[in-house]
């Protein structure tokens, strides 16, 4: 919190509590950039594309099986299995069920804006949160709507349906709990947007997921804070665990290695640029994951040492995903890497339809909001300040603006990333 302390009268001092929030949005167009990768099962690999397809492909070799096409851009989403389908969400707004073995449409459902988050699947229920506002539970059978929860801001967050609960988190800086019914049973506020795609994080009945106010969070399955963490930048890496330690990476540039039970740093490792919204992986004492410095890194997860890292040519987004003794990930270069996973040296690449990057722009945001700890008539404004850095892979300049809104406002802030 900020405290000010108001202008004296002949009654009372006026004291002013600030709450700060942080928040994003993103636009992302079309081409052949690759920010997701997996699942792999029965030796095929899953994708979604910015070239508006969804691939498969055999990961021995990266050869392609098949290819499914929508209408708008596959990103964020990352594809989940469930038997014989393949769940993902798109740009144009549809969540895409689609035959897994011939790459055919089985049932689309379509929402008020676009899907970024994952699906999560349990009891026939397809659980999805989309850009609308909405969070959907579908029949799994035909994705026919069972009901529908109003959150305060778009979903970004992939659900986990665990015991009688069903949690996400949102744009809107609540981490909801739901009923099986869709009524909510309680919510945690963080400070500031609660944004990413892949499954959350449950161990020990704890749950674990990032903000971009810089902090992780640890909860327990009762909406109470255990520990938090912050870090020097937003955070939107979903965390992974393995032998008590939890791994993870912000936009500060850093991948840290915490104590589960504390949340006590280990160690830390710094990288040419943020770690962004991706999920690391573990392997026979190996942590490995990828940066929007283009490079792909693989690390000591006992002391944070770097063994190795594989150079692309674009930002990596995607997650790393383990197959036998590879490790498969994509880049914003149009390609899709296999390398071994012991000296990084490349096994395989996918080039994808089109070698054009898609242009991507992100504007960070803080926004003030005074809140009178005493008095009884607030007309203060919120307050609104513009930061507008152009970033794209080769080169870097920063411009900052500055926008009023009103005379007594001092500002909400704004920053803008584009890449192509």
């Amino acid at each position: 919190m900020i405290i000010d302390q108001g202008f004296e009268t002949e009654m009372t001092d006026l004291v002013v509590e600030k709450e700060i929030f942080h928040t994003s949005t993103w636009t992302i167009g079309f081409g052949g950039s690759v920010a997701t990768v997996g699942p792999v099962r029965d030796g095929v690999l899953y994708f979604g594309c910015c070239d508006n397809y969804v691939y498969a492909l055999d990961a021995k070799d990266g050869r392609l099986l098949w290819r499914f096409k929508a209408n708008g851009v596959f990103s964020e989403s990352r594809p989940v299995l469930h038997q014989n389908f393949l769940f993902v969400g798109n740009y144009d707004g549809h969540l895409y069920a689609i035959n897994a073995e011939r790459g055919e449409l089985a049932w689309k459902f379509r929402t008020g804006d676009r899907i970024i988050a994952s699906a999560f699947i349990k009891d026939e229920t397809v659980y999805i949160g989309s850009w609308d506002g909405y969070f959907y539970a579908l029949r799994l059978s035909d994705g026919s709507e069972r009901w529908r929860f109003r959150a305060g801001s778009k979903i970004s967050t992939c659900a986990l349906a665990y015991r009688n609960g069903i949690y996400f988190g949102c744009s809107d800086g609540n981490f909801y709990c739901l009923d099986i019914s869709g009524r909510e049973k309680w919510r945690f506020r963080a400070g500031g947007s609660i944004i990413t795609y892949q499954n959350l994080v449950l161990y020990k009945d704890r749950l674990f997921f990032p903000s971009y106010d810089k902090y992780l969070y640890c909860i327990d399955l009762e909406g109470r804070l255990v520990w938090k963490f912050r870090t020097g930048g937003n955070v939107l890496c979903s965390p992974c665990i393995s032998n008590e330690v939890l791994y993870f990476g912000s936009h500060d540039n850093c991948f840290y290695a915490l104590d589960v039970e504390t949340g006590r740093e280990i160690w830390r490792f710094r990288t040419g640029d943020w770690v962004g919204d991706i999920k690391p992986a573990v392997m026979k004492g190996v942590v490995y994951f990828g940066s929007k410095d283009a490079s792909f890194y693989a690390l000591d997860a006992k002391t944070g040492e770097m063994l190795w890292k594989f150079r692309t040519g674009g930002s990596i987004w995607s997650d790393a995903v383990l197959h036998e003794n590879m490790v498969v990930f994509g880049s914003w270069d149009c390609h899709v890497y296999a390398v071994d996973a012991k000296t990084g040296k490349e096994t395989w690449r996918f080039a994808t339809s089109t070698k054009q990057q898609a242009p991507l722009e992100i504007s960070d945001e803080i926004v003030v909001r005074p809140v009178l700890a005493r008095g009884t008539d607030d007309t203060r404004k919120e307050e609104k300040y513009d930061l507008t850095p152009q970033i794209n892979v080769s080169e870097s300049f920063y411009t900052p603006v500055i926008e009023y809104a009103a005379k007594d406002v001092y500002g909400a802030g704004k920053k803008k990333y584009s890449e192509v």
